[in-house]
């Protein structure tokens, strides 16, 4: 038996991929980070990243 979650309980994800290189920091190989940057900013939430 399946059941269909409403809004709030869905898991939602969106992945910004990016090359950290200075190399690539405004170049096609980082619109992923540009566009996750660019999203945090219009709907003013701050990403946190944990590294443990």
């Amino acid at each position: 038996m399946s059941k269909t979650l409403n809004d709030e309980e869905q898991i939602k994800v969106i992945v910004g991929l990016g090359n950290p290189s200075k190399e690539f920091l405004k170049t096609r190989h980082n619109v992923g980070y540009w566009f996750l940057e660019q999203l945090l900013d219009k709907f003013e939430v701050e990403l946190k990243t944990d590294k443990n």
